[in-house]
Formats: C-alpha cells, structure tokens, sequence
C-alpha cells in the first residue's frame, strides 16, 4: 500500500506498513469497516478503521479534529491516511481510536429517566462541538450513540463523524445529493417541514437541523425509557400532534412549552436557528434530574456527573463490542 498520510496525531506513526487486504471487512452504507480491532507497528493503541471510495465531505473536520480535538464527547481521530497506489476502490482510511462499551440502542430495558440527561449532555455537546467546527452531524440515531471507554475515560460519545457536512452547504442541495441523503434520518428533521413554507425550506441550514433532530433524539429516548417493550411511533404528524395538543399528557406541560419555544426560533430564522439555551431548556423539562426525591435541572451541557457510578455501579462495562463503534 502507498500510503500519504493527510493527518495524525502526535501518538500515531509517521510511517507504518498497513496491508489492508489482510483485514476483514464489512460494507456500511458507502463504505466499509474492519470489525476487529487495528494496531500498527509502532503504535501501542487499537484503532477502528474504516475506508472510502472517494474523499468525504467531512474531510476538513476529520483532519482538524485529529489535529485538535474539538471535544471529549466525540472519537478520537489518530490519522487519515490515502492510498495513492489505488486507482479505484477503497482509497481514503480512517483510523479512530476504539472505543469499549455499548451503543444506546442496545441499552432498552436497560435505562432509566435518571440515566437520560448524561447521555443528552454527551450528544448535545458533541453537536454543538462539530458545529462550532463549521460542519454538522448528519446521522444522529441510538446506534451512533456509544456509552463506554476511550482514552480520556468513560462518557457518552457522538461517533460516525465521517458523517458531517460542512455548514455552508444549504440543506435543500444537501437533501438533492444522492450519495448524501441516506445518511439523514429522516423522522429527526421531516416533522420540521409542517413548519416551514417554501422560503424557510430554502433557508433551512445544518444548524437548525441539528436542533431540530436532537429534540427528536430526545423524544425517541423518552418513550425509548418510559416504553421499552414497544416502539412509539413519532411518526411526523403524530409528533407535532403530541407536542401542539394539550389534552395529551405523556409529556409535561412545561417541556412541551419550550419544545415550542425553540421551533418557532427555528421556523423565524432557519438560517441561525434557535439559541442552544432554549433547546437545553427543553430537554431539561423533559428530564429533570433527581436526587433524593428533590427534582432539580441539571444543566445540559454541563458535568458527566455520577452518570457512570448510576448506570454501572461505578465501573465501566468491560466487554468489547464484535463489531465497529460508529455505525
């Protein structure tokens, strides 16, 4: 394998044999995955490794985020590497650091409200990270939402960031990419359309669909906890139904205030979108964290807190997931 090496960080080696046809490999979405964990000479940490035909939108951000990293909540990014031997085929590599634990989606039954608002602190402030980076996350879903053990400890990660968009790419041509759009899950913004008119759809940015989804993210976990033997079904008009009538009760009424609060930011100005203040307003009505008996809000973007000691009685899970971290 030729191989240039676009980024790295300081641990990662300047030069390496790598011998991808040697490694298993899995088909996800555009790309590929090798499930088994990736150590090479002369490193001493496990990578996750994953490979593109073509050079990712996200590319930039990778490549900064190895460089510095934006935020704890988000996988480490060791190196970008190209094979510039490959005329064709997987050419672009990505080389994560490996993350032990589990996805959200594996936790059903598992979870509790008190869990909920360590886990959203994760997720809204690896969100926000990216976008502040310039980019947005296009595939928040619980299967992209790790809990378990990285280098800098045990947290709530955002993973599947080859996934991102720069901001400045308008969300409707964003939608029109063919090659884009399956990685947008399309119940976490679709709902956003009753809202808007025709101008507002032209104006619709990554920012304000980030917002938007993680609202949605936080719905999903809400009846994800509250139900877990059966899949609520939010689907768009049956959302906005749930959240606009007062007469249904799943959700407090104080919650469902700032949920409208921080659309009608969003539907006036969908270039911007709402302020985060009002979307952490929201999610924090809709788990308010307790401690011995007393309701308090915890703030959204805080602390990790007890969340682990909570969950896991202090320690981390020790297993090693068989297949790759960001799906």
């Amino acid at each position: 394998m030729k191989a240039i090496i676009h980024a790295r960080d300081k641990g990662f080696p300047e030069n390496f044999p790598f011998e991808p046809e040697r490694l298993e490999w899995r088909s996800k979405n555009y790309g590929q995955f090798c499930p088994s964990a990736v150590r090479v000479e002369g490193d001493g940490e496990d990578c996750f490794v994953k490979r593109l035909p073509e050079l990712p939108a996200s590319w930039q951000f990778l490549a900064e985020h190895c460089a510095a990293p934006c935020s704890k909540r988000l996988p480490r990014v060791r190196a970008l590497v190209e094979d510039t031997g490959r005329g064709q085929g997987f050419r672009y590599y990505l080389f994560y650091e490996r993350l032990d634990g589990v996805t959200l989606d594996e936790l059903r039954g598992k979870l509790t409200q008190g869990h909920c608002a360590g886990i959203l602190d994760g997720v809204g402030g690896a969100l926000r990270a990216i976008v502040s980076r310039g980019f947005w996350h296009c595939d928040l879903e619980f299967g992209n939402v790790f809990l378990g053990q990285g280098r800098v400890g045990f947290a709530t990660r955002l993973v599947d960031i080859d996934s991102a968009a720069p901001l400045n790419i308008p969300f409707k041509r964003f939608l029109g990419d063919s090659r884009r759009r399956p990685n947008v899950h399309e119940k976490y913004w679709s709902y956003l359309l009753l809202r808007l008119n025709a101008q507002g759809l032209d104006k619709l940015s990554g920012v304000s669909v980030s917002q938007a989804a993680f609202m949605y993210f936080a719905m999903d976990l809400f009846f994800f906890v509250k139900r877990p033997d059966s899949v609520m079904p939010l689907r768009a008009g049956e959302l906005d139904r749930l959240m606009r009538s007062p007469g249904a009760t799943h959700v407090p009424i104080a919650a469902k205030r700032a949920w409208e609060t921080a659309h009608r930011a969003i539907c006036a100005d969908p270039r911007t979108g709402a302020a985060w203040s009002d979307i952490g307003r929201f999610v924090n009505l809709l788990f308010p964290v307790s401690h011995s008996g007393a309701k308090t809000v915890a703030p959204l973007f805080g602390g990790f807190g007890g969340f682990v000691s909570r969950m896991f009685g202090g320690s981390p899970p020790t297993r090693v997931l068989n297949r790759r971290p960001d799906v």
